[in-house]
């Protein structure tokens, strides 16, 4: 196995070789991590539903503007927890049976209006090409002279607003890698074989689409925003703030035009695998979906774009 540096100052990346293999590594690992729980997957599962309907119970019982922003805060919060679990089915890591994967990532995603399909298909694209400038799906950098030729509005969308970002992304793809809507079963995303897998999670989004209108025309559109759409905002922001701080670490190399990509992710450095940026710091701890600590510093300023060049950020081997 290689690792890839960069000389301090320099442009140039150098190959060494490391004293491990993948096998190692995976070997390191105690057997136990490979062997998904049923019960504790679906226990924390459930927890999180609980608690989703403990919040709703309790915000429809004060109906108070001051528990309000406690509430939204919490409920967005916990919608990500979803969306975590959702996330492990579409990585066959909550169990070993296909058909409960599906299941409960459908139960958890349908309800954050994520299209579970297809979101699984893209993102295990995602995971195969993994630091490739060519063929990874998203949060892949992208050169100065690119940056120089967008518009005012797409680096708005994709720099200074990038945390509400994701909804445009299920239908529009990410920029550059041509259309893709992860609703249609038709979409270059997918395979044929896949597209009744699509059909199956589009058809659920379209059914919590028409359940949200219901709720509002019986409701009111204050009840609906209060209730629903704010939470989704805090979801929104949480999910584009948590994989933008994962995905992003400016000693990581990408290459172009190489196959295979993903046996020399392990060998890359590990900098990255942590979520830290200079003036915001996000601990994820590994006990649960819905476990987690958050550490601000007393002050959070706006991070700016990174212009890269491609030189000191795309290496072409």
């Amino acid at each position: 196995m290689q690792s890839t540096v960069r000389s301090p100052g320099s442009r140039e990346s150098l190959r060494q070789d490391l004293p491990f293999t993948l096998k190692d590594v995976k070997a390191a690992i105690p057997d136990y991590c490979f062997q998904p729980s049923v019960f504790r997957s679906l226990a924390y599962f459930f927890l999180d539903i609980g608690i989703i309907a403990g919040l709703y119970a309790i915000a429809a019982y004060l109906d108070s503007w001051f528990f309000y922003p406690i509430f939204w805060f919490a409920q967005g919060t916990m919608f990500w927890a979803l969306f975590v679990v959702g996330h492990d089915c579409g990585h066959g890591s909550f169990s070993r049976s296909k058909f409960l994967n599906d299941l409960i990532g459908h139960l958890s995603h349908t309800p954050i209006l994520v299209p579970f399909h297809g979101w699984r298909i893209s993102h295990r694209t995602h995971h195969s090409n993994t630091g490739n400038i060519d063929t990874d799906e998203s949060w892949y950098p992208i050169p100065e002279s690119k940056y120089d030729q967008m518009g005012f509005a797409e680096k708005l969308v994709r720099f200074y607003a990038p945390l509400i970002a994701y909804p445009i992304y299920l239908f529009k793809r990410s920029p550059g890698r041509g259309p893709g809507s992860h609703f249609s079963p038709k979409s270059p995303l997918f395979k044929p074989a896949e597209r009744n897998d699509i059909i199956l999670s589009t058809a659920a989004i379209i059914a919590m689409v028409g359940f949200l209108g219901w709720f509002t025309v019986q409701f009111g559109l204050l009840a609906f925003v209060k209730f629903y759409f704010v939470p989704y905002v805090i979801f929104v922001i949480w999910l584009d703030l948590v994989t933008y701080l994962h995905h992003t670490e400016a000693d990581i190399p990408w290459y172009r035009g190489m196959t295979g990509i993903t046996s020399r992710a392990p060998s890359l450095p590990l900098t990255g695998i942590m979520a830290f940026s200079t003036k915001f710091t996000i601990i994820l701890a590994p006990m649960s979906p819905t476990t987690f600590s958050i550490l601000f510093p007393t002050t959070i300023s706006r991070m700016p774009p990174k212009r890269l060049s491609p030189s000191s950020v795309i290496i072409t081997v």
